[in-house]
């Protein structure tokens, strides 16, 4: 790197409060989710298009981000990104205003748009801000943050929509403070991005392609089974997220209110940030492949229990789920990353493409609970077969062909 390693610190701090906020909005949607079907009468099919739009949104941008970040570089691409979530941010409060729910599912998307501009930026950036053996690292470290921003979002969420309910009766502007706060914090971030510069890392010149697809995942076979097992990851945080609040309130869990079990949500996410930063600490100990076997192989256990347990253990299993995922996001894109060098950006892009399976897996999972036969817990059997995927991945998939830098073990 020709940029002095003090300045490191102070790029790792700007891209940690990106994660705080992007966490903070992709955990409010686990509480938006029930409030808005309770509001308008949704099932679970109708109410899954809030994650669905969430996360179709790195599909729809991934590739372009990759060709305008190659002219922008990151801090200006990241501030494009902060300045799209604004938009979406007034888009929530008209839709408060309008009261109407596909409003809802557009500033959701709008929002969306600007994190995934800003997230397909910001792994790359820390992956190759500092020495590839402390990749993972650094990855977890940043990441931390965005489990901070699971904790505040369904805490905070679930305090301002039901904060002004009365008579148990839900009305839309109930939404407007959630929307306020965010167009204020938004516009503390685009400042700071203004105001602090931050080492500028040389991008390779776009070449996504059909041809450069094929091309990578045909030299880098740990890039391909990482791209499908990003896919079923995301499908499996996000879901499990979408489902937490609905399966707590079940009478043969632990029926407790649904507000109530909003706030549990925020267990859940900030279970991820206490495993990752002390995966952050542990550095080049544990590797990343050792990471992510130890934790699908919980997950695996802690599924079976929400799928066929009752009452306070099956409740605690779900939110332990949060233990489970904690590092496997980190985890997957630094092993599907390993040896692509200066076409990391290039890689990056492919494999957040495949983050729309928060919004296909999770739009399934919802779907299949709506189904009396197979309800929430038996949805959770998709759940499982991912998991089953990405142990897969942890003990073979991820092996490279052409790379010898991949850690095997």
């Amino acid at each position: 790197m020709s940029k002095p390693n003090s300045s490191i610190p102070v790029a790792l701090g700007l891209m940690s409060f990106m994660f705080l906020l992007i966490g903070t909005l992709a955990s409010f949607n686990d509480v938006l989710k029930p409030f808005l079907q309770r509001l308008f009468g949704l099932n679970f099919g109708q109410s899954a298009w809030i994650h669905f739009s969430f996360y179709a949104a790195y599909f729809f941008m991934a590739v372009p981000v990759s060709m305008i970040s190659s002219k922008l570089g990151y801090r200006k691409t990241i501030l494009l990104g902060l300045s799209v979530m604004t938009l979406g941010g007034v888009l929530g409060l008209v839709a408060g205003y309008v009261g109407t729910y596909p409003l809802y599912v557009l500033a959701v998307f709008s929002i969306a748009i600007g994190v995934a501009i800003s997230v397909v930026m910001i792994n790359p950036y820390v992956s190759r801000i500092g020495s590839e053996e402390n990749t993972n690292s650094r990855l977890n470290l940043v990441n931390s943050f965005y489990s901070t921003g699971g904790i505040i979002g369904p805490l905070l969420g679930s305090f301002l929509l039901y904060m002004g309910m009365e008579n148990d009766q839900l009305i839309s502007s109930l939404s407007h403070p959630v929307y306020l706060g965010l167009i204020v914090v938004l516009a503390f971030g685009i400042l700071a991005f203004l105001i602090i510069r931050i080492p500028e890392l040389p991008i390779a010149s776009n070449r996504i392609s059909i041809q450069s697809f094929l091309e990578l995942t045909g030299k880098h076979r740990n890039l391909k089974w990482g791209m499908v097992a990003m896919f079923v990851y995301v499908g499996i945080e996000v879901g499990t997220g979408s489902m937490i609040a609905k399966y707590l309130v079940q009478d043969h869990i632990w029926g407790i209110p649904e507000e109530e079990a909003g706030r549990w949500v925020s267990v859940y996410w900030g279970s991820f940030m206490v495993v990752r930063l002390i995966a952050a600490q542990l550095g080049t100990r544990i590797s990343a492949v050792q990471f992510l076997r130890i934790n699908v192989i919980a997950s695996i256990l802690l599924v079976m229990l929400v799928i066929f347990g009752k009452g306070q253990l099956a409740g605690y299993a779900i939110l332990g789920l949060g233990i489970g995922h904690s590092v496997m996001f980190s985890s997957i894109f630094a092993l599907g990353i390993a040896g692509l060098g200066e076409r990391v950006q290039e890689a990056s892009s492919f494999i957040f493409m495949l983050v729309i399976g928060g919004a296909l897996l999770t739009f399934l999972q919802n779907n299949l609970a709506d189904i009396p036969e197979i309800g929430i817990n038996g949805s959770f059997f998709l759940t499982f077969c991912c998991y089953i995927y990405i142990l897969w991945y942890s003990f073979n998939g991820y092996r490279a062909i052409n790379s010898k830098s991949q850690t095997t073990t």
